[in-house]
């Protein structure tokens, strides 16, 4: 089973062409580790977690909203990145890369790791029981 996701981008530079959006999927062995790096990161009072993962693809144009501008970019509508990252903190994650040939970073929005608990049906928050209640 896998959840996909069509979501905005993130841009740190305003001195670039637009890019409007990033897909990427998620499996359920994904969900599961991204339930528990949030673990980890609130359990040792971490900003974030970064971890190589390249599969979130950065586009123009979003072919849902401005279909005639994807069809006429074509293969050129996908923009090449590198060093591709998940991040987690302990209640969101975000995919990350960084345009090809260039430090310019570029990410999706940050996503509730409850949402993909509750999709994946897992138990969300992963808290540790109170003494006395195991």
């Amino acid at each position: 089973m896998l959840k996909h996701y069509h979501v905005d981008v993130r841009i740190d530079c305003h001195d670039i062409p637009l890019l409007q959006c990033v897909d990427f999927s998620i499996e359920a062995t994904t969900a599961e580790a991204i339930i528990h790096l949030s673990t980890l990161v609130k359990a040792n009072g971490w900003q974030r977690i970064e971890q190589r993962d390249a599969r979130a693809r950065f586009f123009r144009f979003d072919q849902e909203t401005h279909p005639d501008e994807a069809r006429e970019a074509g293969a050129d509508n996908e923009i090449p990145t590198e060093r591709g990252s998940l991040n987690v903190t302990a209640d969101a994650f975000w995919f990350a890369a960084c345009l090809s040939h260039s430090t310019l970073k570029v990410r999706s929005q940050s996503l509730p790791i409850s949402e993909i608990a509750a999709f994946f049906h897992r138990p969300w928050p992963m808290l540790p029981r109170p003494a006395g209640q195991e």
